[in-house]
């Protein structure tokens, strides 16, 4: 018996042709509901996969007809600067730390270059911008945009107003609302910088909003309170809104198709405000009255501020880099990671000689390890974050033939070992919790490292509804060298007939390491 899982039928067309010619249904399954073959399933699974492949056919047209304009980002998504040089890191949060240094700016212009490759392959043409992975920048990274002919970047606000030797006066529309020219010695690259609060308005608040022509009203009524009422002079001014549309779209009802709607609608219409793409602002567009701004015309940004788009909690307000890099389990990665580099160049192993052994580097120095590493995010799973991140760092060794080091087995992250009758744990972490788990109420009496014997009960596991369903007991974590753990189950449950695994009263060990 198999039936249409929930919100499936929500993400594929009842009957649309695509631009490739494709029609794409599945109101003959949602008419069915339920009772589906393997056959059916497949064929469900088939009308995704015509989505898929129509979609960056879709926007290279659109693009190629400039209706939109494409933005890239360095390959595998890392923080541009702290691959540069994590000792220019801005981390100030109370007791953070920076680690060993990492400073391999080699690999910044690699992931930048592989993004203009694969850009130029799907696209036919490379890219004219770049969002740097989380609006990650500094004055560092301008060469390599620059050497990648990367005409402009953007970042948020909070890094101009941390730029220059006393900061900019981003809540003056008239300094924000104008995008850049950032130079280091001889290069230089453009650079926009968005409005917070406009942008996680539409990435935070608006899906809340039970009107979406409400929310698209307000939107655009912000937009002239807080800039255009304020802005003087004859210069054109540009308002850049920023977000990251995969975090967005998903609160919203109807994947904010109605709010969309509503707020192109109301631009289209809108005599003051007049739409434009970053190259568009820049190049210039006289059939739509839009004068060049060329690099030279522009104002200098003194001293690009190394930081992104976020103030890491509990820090000193103000945008930095904490988020990936000052606590333990962060810096404990970029230990890690920086073993790793090393040892390529210690080989003497080149992207050109090895190119898989820098895929799994590159990989490894993606942004989102380190993200999820540390106390200040969580994302419910910090352990397969963990795990998928050493094993990125051990394939480095394994292509060139070597054995990872033993220290890539340690987690980063505290992980929950899960011990039953069934399923014997040997051997967990000192940093882990052990979760001794049984059918049956009873008592654990458990002995570590040959010292004193303690007895707790099992304490029930499972809902309301569902009713008592296990029982567990929690251990750990343990102190480094704990050596083994000794415990023993007696069950409790009065019907108990004493023939079950359960009731066997044997002793079991848990190696500690």
């Amino acid at each position: 018996h198999r039936t249409l899982p929930a919100g499936f039928a929500q993400n594929i067309p009842f009957g649309e042709t695509l631009h490739s010619g494709e029609t794409v249904s599945v109101r003959r399954y949602v008419k069915k509901g339920h009772d589906f073959s393997v056959k059916d399933i497949q064929s469900m699974v088939d009308e995704q996969y015509k989505i898929m492949r129509a979609i960056i056919p879709i926007h290279r047209q659109l693009q190629e007809r400039a209706q939109i304009e494409i933005s890239t980002t360095p390959f595998y998504h890392p923080i541009l600067p702290l691959l540069i040089d994590t000792d220019t890191a801005t981390i100030d949060r109370p007791g953070a730390k920076h680690p060993s240094r990492f400073s391999f700016p080699e690999d910044a212009e690699g992931q930048v270059q592989l993004a203009v490759d694969y850009y130029i392959k799907y696209f036919g043409q490379p890219p004219y911008g770049m969002w740097p992975a989380e609006g990650a920048v500094s004055q560092s990274a301008i060469p390599i945009f620059s050497k990648y002919n990367v005409r402009w970047i953007a970042s948020d606000k909070g890094v101009l107003a941390r730029s220059g030797q006393w900061g900019y006066e981003v809540e003056n529309p008239q300094v924000l609302c104008q995008p850049y020219r950032a130079e280091e010695n001889n290069d230089a690259v453009i650079i926009f910088f968005r409005d917070t609060e406009l942008s996680d308005e539409i990435g935070f608040y608006y899906h809340g909003y039970a009107d979406p022509e409400q929310a698209a009203f307000d939107f655009i009524t912000n937009i002239k309170n807080r800039f255009i009422r304020h802005v003087t002079g004859e210069e054109d001014r540009v308002l850049s809104v920023i977000l990251d549309g995969e975090n967005a779209w998903g609160s919203y009802r109807d994947d904010a198709r109605p709010f969309l709607r509503s707020l192109y609608k109301l631009l289209e219409d809108d005599n003051e405000i007049q739409t434009v793409t970053f190259s568009e602002y820049l190049a210039g567009n006289p059939a739509q009255y839009v004068n060049p701004h060329t690099m030279e015309s522009l104002q200098k940004v003194h001293n690009v501020f190394t930081g992104s788009w976020i103030d890491e909690s509990t820090s000193i307000p103000g945008v930095d880099l904490g988020t990936w890099i000052g606590e333990a389990e962060e810096n404990r990665g970029w230990e890690l990671l920086g073993q790793a580099r090393s040892f390529l160049n210690k080989e003497e192993v080149t992207r050109e000689k090895n190119p898989a052994a820098f895929e799994a580097l590159y990989a490894s120095e993606g942004s989102d390890w380190f993200w999820w590493f540390g106390k200040d995010q969580d994302s419910g799973n910090d352990e397969e974050f963990d795990d998928l991140f050493r094993t990125h760092l051990k394939n480095i060794y394994r292509e060139l033939g070597a054995e990872p080091p033993a220290e890539l087995d340690l987690h980063i992250v505290p992980h929950t070992v899960v011990w039953t009758f069934t399923h014997q744990i040997k051997e967990i972490q000192s940093s882990d919790h052990l979760t001794i788990r049984t059918n049956c109420p009873g008592l654990l009496s458990w002995q570590l490292n040959g010292g004193k014997f303690h007895t707790d009960e099992m304490l029930p596991s499972g809902g309301v509804m569902a009713g008592v369903q296990r029982y567990n007991l929690v251990l750990g974590p343990f102190s480094d060298g704990a050596g083994e753990l000794l415990f023993r189950f007696q069950c409790t449950y009065r019907n108990c007939k004493g023939t079950d695994i359960c009731c066997e009263m044997k002793e079991y060990k848990v190696k500690i390491k």
